[in-house]
């Protein structure tokens, strides 16, 4: 057994590199993967025609998508900005304490 997975260890620098370069690959997938599923509702967005339905795994073509229109260089610009916005609420329905303007904070504060 030990032979096995002394087998299966990289053996010089080259594949360890080549290993980590895998592994990041892999976490970077995941880490967009986090990111697309936490901001863009697929369902709803493919609904709108915002996304296409064979998108629905295809992280990276749903961050292509959303930056090419929002002109953003990378997915991870979205929501990068505090946003102030005035929003119509229907009678009765305005929050307790909401101002004129809404502020919507930065996802990374």
């Amino acid at each position: 057994m030990k032979s096995e997975q002394a087998a299966m260890e990289p053996k010089n620098r080259e594949q360890i590199e080549e290993k980590n370069i895998r592994n990041r690959d892999t976490s970077d997938e995941a880490v967009l993967e986090r990111f697309m599923k936490e901001f863009f509702d697929f369902k709803a967005l493919c609904k709108a025609g915002f996304f296409k339905p064979e998108w629905k795994k295809d992280y990276k073509a749903q961050a292509e998508r959303v930056c090419t229109f929002f002109g953003y260089k990378t997915v991870y610009e979205y929501g990068a900005e505090e946003v102030r916005a005035h929003i119509s609420y229907a009678d009765g329905h305005k929050p307790k304490g909401e101002g004129f303007i809404t502020v919507i904070p930065s996802i990374y504060d």
